[in-house]
């Protein structure tokens, strides 16, 4: 399924997320899914598409997965009873035939194929992140590389109790890795070691790089920010997006910016820098 279908199915959905659609012009088709069509809660957390095209859609009670055609309940299952309606916070895959879950704060995997739940560690998980085909866990303030083989973790970094929570950890194409936090935008080597903090004191909220490898920064109040880390400039987009507080990015197969928030959902065209 290419992008183009993607957003003619779970755009519809970001209304959850969101709360009101900014307008578009006539040819942007969107539709909606909702209690009535199979999903068991309003509250969307996470999406992410797998291999085989198919949605899924983590929400405050537990797994939905989509079709294109049929929305249906996936419960987490053989597992103890309180597991079944977790909340999902976040969904990532290696592209291999698994899913990983943060489901409250246990690491759950999805094996695909065999349709079978695993517990891989329960309780203690703060957040959860899939890049460069590296699992990161966050335990309280230290950040982990995880084998879900081995089940074994490798302390990677660690943070400040005022850059608490972490938001997401991405892999530049500069060979950094970026931390998002609640107070800046982190960035690190591959060994963790910490060689710049950008966008001090800002609560960083959504981090994304484009296929230009800039790196768009959303925050709580401050809007969105488009960062070069070739060169360290920054544009920002406050006087593009009519609300402060950005939730998510995504580029489509135009190179066009989507940017979600908390009352609108924008488009960016990158070759004019508007929408």
């Amino acid at each position: 399924m290419n992008i183009t279908k993607v957003l003619k199915y779970s755009l519809g959905l970001i209304f959850i997320l969101f709360f009101h659609f900014n307008s578009f012009s006539s040819d942007i088709l969107f539709s909606s899914l909702g209690i009535k069509e199979g999903l068991s809660h309003l509250s969307v957390y996470s999406i992410h598409q797998d291999e085989t095209g198919a949605l899924w859609f983590g929400t405050r009670q537990g797994l939905n997965h989509f079709d294109g055609i049929r929305l249906k309940h996936v419960r987490i299952n053989p597992e103890p009873e309180d597991l079944v309606d977790f909340t999902i916070w976040s969904i990532a895959g290696d592209n291999n035939g698994s899913l990983y879950l943060l489901a409250d704060k246990n690491l759950i995997r999805y094996d695909l194929e065999n349709q079978k739940f695993e517990t891989l560690t329960k309780g203690n998980i703060d957040g959860f992140f899939y890049q460069n085909h590296q699992p990161y866990i966050v335990i309280s303030d230290e950040i982990f590389h995880f084998n879900p083989e081995t089940r074994k973790k490798t302390f990677f970094a660690k943070l400040e109790a005022g850059q608490l929570p972490v938001k997401q950890i991405i892999h530049g194409s500069q060979g950094v890795v970026w931390i998002a936090t609640n107070s800046g935008l982190i960035k690190c080597n591959t060994d963790g070691n910490v060689e710049n903090t950008y966008f001090k004191n800002k609560q960083i909220t959504a981090l994304f790089e484009d296929s230009h490898k800039s790196l768009w920064i959303g925050t709580r109040e401050n809007g969105a920010y488009r960062f070069n880390p070739h060169n360290e400039t920054t544009i920002s987009m406050l006087t593009e997006i009519s609300n402060n507080e950005v939730r998510s990015f995504q580029e489509d197969e135009n190179g066009e910016i989507w940017i979600g928030t908390f009352q609108g959902l924008f488009r960016v065209n990158l070759k004019t820098g508007h929408l």
